[in-house]
This record gives C-alpha cells, sequence and structure tokens, in this order.
C-alpha cells in the first residue's frame, strides 16, 4: 500500500495509532470534500482539510492518528506536509477562533459558522 510506503520510508511521521486505518480512510474521505491545491498557501489546504474532517468525525475531538493521516495526505499529494505542531495549531485555533479562517479562499463557510456556535 502506498501510505505504508511512505510512512515507513518518512522518519518525520508520528508513529502510526491502532485507529490509523480509520483515521486514514476518514482523512481520504475528508480530502475528497475538501482536496488538496498545488499553488495556495499550506495554511489554506490544512484548514480547510481540518474543516473537512471536522465535517467526516462530527467533532472536532478528533481521534488519534489523524495528524498521521493528514500528513500522509499531503505527502500523498506531492506537497512537503505541514509540522506536527502546526497542524495542531490550527486545529486549536479552528477551537478557539473558527471565524478567523473566514477569509480563507473557497472555504466551506456554513460549516465553519457551524463549528463557530458550537
Amino acid at each position: 500500500m502506498r501510505n505504508e510506503t511512505l510512512s515507513s520510508s518518512w522518519a518525520g511521521l508520528p508513529r502510526p495509532s491502532p485507529q490509523q486505518n480509520e483515521m486514514d480512510q476518514m482523512m481520504r474521505a475528508a480530502v475528497e470534500l475538501s482536496p488538496i491545491v498545488l499553488g495556495i498557501p499550506q495554511r489554506h489546504n490544512v484548514v480547510k482539510l481540518i474543516l473537512a474532517f471536522y465535517s467526516v468525525n462530527g467533532s472536532m475531538n478528533f481521534t488519534r492518528g489523524w495528524v498521521r493521516a493528514l500528513m500522509i495526505e499531503f505527502t500523498n499529494a506531492g506537497i512537503s506536509p505541514p509540522t506536527r505542531s502546526s497542524i495542531t495549531w490550527y486545529r486549536s485555533r479552528l477551537l478557539d477562533n473558527p471565524l478567523s479562517f473566514r477569509g480563507i479562499p473557497g472555504i466551506d463557510l456554513p460549516l465553519l459558522n457551524r463549528l463557530a456556535r458550537c
């Protein structure tokens, strides 16, 4: 499997969690909702993908393994993945002040507004 090859060859990935296969599948579903786009700022892709993962997961309480899954999807798209700390920072920022990202082109505003009401 491609993810297995990438993850074993790249030491920067977090260790797989017991739920890793489920997280990988859910992140693939999130990528289908919000594809990673080459040529736009990395933070735009990260925020839109976290928001899509929220849509798939139904909660911002993500299970262990989601950061690794996101990093793998960036690698699969041919883009250098963001760091673990930046990924978790964006998730935290989405929880604290989701409307601060409303200016990102192509962001799902209804979903962002729903997250703001939670």
